[in-house]
């Protein structure tokens, strides 16, 4: 569960401090993949609330995107009168994306972010 960075390994210390909240699920989760950057596990939370999940784990790029790719079917729904298994089929596609590939996503935000502040304390 310990990646690297300037050739120094991140500790779970380290991710701890970044992710906050809900450590021991991210511990579970990380600890049972032999590369979290690479392989995906599922998350439940991220599959059935994945707009709040993002947002709540800081992941605001990947969130706005998200809102960007939802957006022109909510427009076209509202001037064309689409059927209601057309939204659905397109949200379930995005909840199972997010779903499936959550926790990778958030092993290499959470890495990238301790990544970055490390670069920071070393140029000080």
């Amino acid at each position: 569960m310990t990646e690297s960075y300037a050739g120094q390994p991140i500790s779970s210390e380290e991710q701890h401090k970044a992710v906050q909240k809900n450590t021991s699920y991210y511990d579970l989760k990380w600890g049972s993949l032999k590369d979290p950057a690479k392989e995906n596990s599922w998350n439940w939370i991220g599959f059935f609330f994945y707009p709040f999940w993002l947002a709540y784990r800081k992941m605001y790029k990947l969130f706005f995107f998200i809102a960007l790719l939802q957006l022109p079917l909510i427009i076209l729904s509202y001037l064309v009168d689409m059927p209601l298994w057309i939204d659905v089929i397109f949200y379930l596609a995005i909840a199972f994306a997010v779903g499936r590939n959550g926790n990778r996503w958030y092993y290499q935000h959470v890495t990238k972010k301790i990544k970055g502040a490390n670069i920071i304390d070393i140029n000080v």
